[in-house]
């Protein structure tokens, strides 16, 4: 998502989660050498590790809740969330 797509109060959101993850020491961020608008986010090992503790049973989660659609119903509801998705970042 570029800067100018994200309004001033989801900049503040994303800041704000991004401080409690950092104090959680989940990610990490450094300023870009080339543009001092930039930060970049890095997962830590603490992050990674707690990635592969968590998203098994997330995907377990997911396929329970998936269950009970047909195949066709799966395709339509991921084609939808695409949509919903390009247009959250702007794309659509």
């Amino acid at each position: 998502m570029t800067p100018q797509a994200c309004s001033a109060s989801r900049r503040a959101a994303i800041t704000k989660q991004l401080d409690w993850l950092e104090r959680l020491g989940l990610v990490s961020r450094t300023a870009s050498e080339r543009d001092r608008r930039v930060v970049q986010v890095r997962l830590t090992d603490r992050g990674v590790a707690l990635i592969d503790e968590l998203l098994p049973t997330h995907l377990e989660g997911e396929k329970a809740a998936l269950a009970n659609l047909q195949p066709e119903q799966q395709e339509e509801l991921a084609r939808l969330l695409k949509v919903m998705l390009e247009t959250v970042e702007g794309v659509g």
